[in-house]
């Protein structure tokens, strides 16, 4: 199957539209319900959601879940604003 950049219909009419609600949806509650456990415990945190498909699953869950609006925020250069605060030896 290919996946839409739009999520599929939640209850689907066809064998594709099944197999891609099926993983997607799956893949959004696993991901809603480790962010609901986090934000229990950490409260005044925020969830950042980086790598390729990061502006999809930031969509997907604002549309998935509403009450995480303004608590994830998506970057695609997370990984090098860690390395900006390593100290690491310069080389020549």
């Amino acid at each position: 199957i290919t996946f839409s950049k739009f999520l599929p219909p939640r209850w689907a009419l066809n064998t594709p539209d099944a197999i891609a609600s099926g993983i997607i949806y799956t893949v959004l509650a696993g991901i809603s319900d480790f962010i609901d456990h986090w934000v229990t415990q950490f409260p005044q945190s925020f969830i950042v959601i980086t790598g390729g498909d990061r502006q999809f699953l930031f969509e997907a869950l604002a549309k998935y879940n509403p009450n995480f609006e303004g608590k994830i925020i998506e970057d695609s250069n997370l990984i090098f604003w860690g390395m900006k605060h390593l100290n690491l030896p310069k080389m020549m």
